[in-house]
């Protein structure tokens, strides 16, 4: 708990760093994640980073293996963070991210920040598809109010139920949908295609064999037309130079 001597400690700790350049936070990290919270309450770390951080692989690693049912909040810090980085650790992290752009901007985003820390609207989310179902992302965040929370998913029958259950901070939460009732729109399969990609080139952090997931990314990419580590899009000017009509000259 944040209590006023932790917060002294806390103080004199930080006063007591040196910097010598980068930002190694993997230490801090695996600190941070270390331990149980108390019965009834959800750790919730809060990483404040410009996103030039020294070893992001080894982060990721760390998050997924040590996260538990802690949530991970990443804060964007400067003109340009690196917003791969911190979307990446919000999604893994299972918590949400912002970015500050400039001082103006802090105490307007921080409250908006803590607001979520204090309110989140559903947690420990879970979906039950019919059928046989490739969900993305995996493993859900929990849900905060004014944030959508975007899940797509390919599925071997549009028939059956889908069940979402949670829960609010007062009791247990569950709605369905008849998955029959879905309207059709242009986008979603490759969107879902995106995500898998994204899924396939984080599985090599966690061993995955290099030639089997760039074959898998390759076929994916050129079926539905994106761009990936292995592929790229190509414009092709199809305006003729020439007016078809002339006769071709040659000296």
């Amino acid at each position: 708990p944040a209590s006023p001597r932790d917060v002294a400690l806390a103080r004199e700790w930080v006063g007591r760093l040196y910097a010598t350049g980068g930002t190694e936070m993997l230490g801090a990290l695996r600190t941070a994640l270390q331990g149980t919270p108390p019965p009834g309450y959800v750790r919730q770390v809060v990483f404040a980073t410009d996103g030039a951080v020294d070893n992001a692989a080894g982060l990721y690693t760390l998050i997924d293996r040590e996260l538990g049912q802690s949530r991970l909040f990443p804060i964007g810090i400067g003109s340009a963070p690196n917003a791969q980085f911190i979307a990446r650790a919000a999604t893994s992290g299972r918590g949400s991210s912002i970015v500050i752009r400039g001082p103006a901007e802090v105490g307007e985003r921080m409250r908006e920040l803590f607001g979520k820390l204090d309110r989140p609207a559903l947690r420990d989310l879970s979906l039950s598809w019919p059928g046989t179902a490739e969900v993305y992302p995996q493993r859900l965040p929990d849900l905060y109010a004014g944030e959508p929370l975007l899940v797509v998913a390919r599925l071997s029958t549009l028939n059956g139920t889908l069940e979402a259950r949670g829960a609010s901070s007062e009791s247990p939460w569950a709605a369905s949908l008849a998955l029959a009732r879905a309207a059709t729109a242009g986008g979603i399969a490759r969107l879902w295609a995106q995500r898998k990609i994204e899924n396939l080139e984080q599985s090599l952090e966690r061993g995955a064999n290099a030639a089997d997931v760039r074959n898998e990314v390759l076929g994916l990419a050129i079926a539905h037309h994106l761009v990936s580590p292995y592929t790229s899009l190509i414009a092709v000017d199809r305006t003729p130079a020439r007016d078809p009509m002339l006769d071709l000259a040659s000296h």
